[in-house]
């Protein structure tokens, strides 16, 4: 994606090397493996050109409130609730991407539910 993105191959070069590079954490180097380094200020950037098309994949029928690879799809009845539970499933696929169900849930509004931290 980045590639289609940007012309310059020595940013997508650079851009890369920085989400490969290890984590130092108490003094521990930690391997990546897959992902986006959290907490670093590009990171946000990377993870919206990345999602991109899941994006437009819920955003023509739902409403999608995404924070990185956070996000609450808002619906009117369960029935509609599963049905974009699905559709994120199948949208996260090409993207190598998965639902983790422990933290998947489908609540009603007048109940609340956290979000990022946030209790609405």
């Amino acid at each position: 994606k980045l590639n289609a993105l940007f012309r310059e191959k020595k940013l997508v070069e650079l851009l890369m090397s920085w989400v490969k590079q290890d984590v130092v954490f108490n003094g521990r180097t930690i391997k990546r493996s897959r992902g986006l380094p959290q907490g670093a200020a590009i990171s946000p950037l990377l993870a919206n050109l990345y999602l991109d098309e899941f994006d437009e994949a819920l955003g023509d029928d739902f409403k999608l409130i995404r924070y990185a690879d956070d996000f609450v799809v808002l619906c009117r009845s369960e029935e509609t609730a599963k049905k974009a539970l699905e559709r994120a499933r199948e949208a996260l696929k090409p993207l190598a991407l998965e639902i983790k169900p422990e933290k998947t849930e489908i609540v009603n509004f007048e109940h609340g539910f956290q979000y990022l931290g946030y209790l609405f």
